[in-house]
């Protein structure tokens, strides 16, 4: 699944402003990964997109108004230069993960083998929940103060 003109130049924007650090392909990523985590906070894309560490492209899902803007987006008069632009910074990333998947690397997300010790595994289990419990959809009711009146009763 391709992803959406409306992410390529959020994260395009991202990579240009200099906000991320490191190495090329960790700046893409990194301003990739903001992109998504921003849009989702401003309701643009659907929650299951993202994950902690890395964002998995053929989970992004726009809503309703990700799908408007994405439509304003596609009709920008600059005939697909920033999208050309994207892409080119992306194939760093496409091509870092095949070097890896090439050379037997393993991704950092990846389920912690047997021989490693428990408090990681722990700690990682920690993080999930605590994840999950963010992401509730129920929530919980504010606790509302009545306010004090002028005169005593």
């Amino acid at each position: 699944m391709p992803i959406p003109v409306l992410v390529k130049h959020c994260a395009l924007a991202i990579y240009k402003s200099g906000y991320c650090s490191g190495t090329k392909v960790e700046q893409v990523q990194e301003s990739f990964d903001i992109a998504v985590s921003r849009l989702i906070e401003y309701g643009f894309l659907w929650k299951n997109a993202w994950n902690v560490s890395k964002v998995d492209p053929s989970k992004i899902k726009l809503t309703a108004k990700g799908k408007k803007s994405e439509r304003r987006h596609q009709r920008e008069g600059d005939k697909g230069a920033k999208t050309k632009e994207w892409n080119a910074l992306y194939k760093l990333i496409q091509e870092e993960v095949q070097e890896d998947e090439d050379s037997g690397a393993t991704s950092q997300d990846a389920v912690p083998a047997a021989d490693e010790p428990l408090e990681s595994r722990t700690m990682q289990r920690r993080r999930r929940l605590a994840q999950n419990a963010r992401r509730s959809a129920r929530r919980k009711p504010k606790r509302v103060r009545r306010a004090k009146s002028a005169r005593r009763r």
